[in-house]
């Protein structure tokens, strides 16, 4: 099982200091609206993309509503040993702003 955060402490961590947003979702999805400077890496490029992760940092794992994000998470803990953190009911359960390009 993956380490969750509610969307609540994510928000209050974001005030505090820098982290890593991974959002999963498909671009059509991220563009609709995300949290801001949150970085767009859907599910299916999650493998080819995590080579840029660095292993002594955090990973915040975003979708639509926790599934996707939670199968990311169970990826880079187990199969690439990265510290990933699901957002428990996805952006769904954000109620902070969010932004589109």
């Amino acid at each position: 099982m993956d380490n969750t955060i509610s969307a609540l402490d994510l928000e209050l961590l974001m005030e505090k200091e820098n982290i890593n947003i991974i959002d999963v979702r498909d671009e059509n999805e991220f563009k609709r609206g995300h949290i801001k400077n949150s970085i767009n890496i859907p599910l299916k490029n999650i493998e080819e993309k995590c080579i840029d992760f660095k292993e002594d940092e955090t990973y915040y794992i975003i979708c639509k509503s926790g599934m996707r994000s939670s199968r990311a998470c169970q990826f880079l803990c187990n199969s690439k040993n990265f510290k990933a953190i699901n957002l428990d009911g996805g952006i769904m359960s954000w109620k902070g702003e969010l932004v589109t390009d």
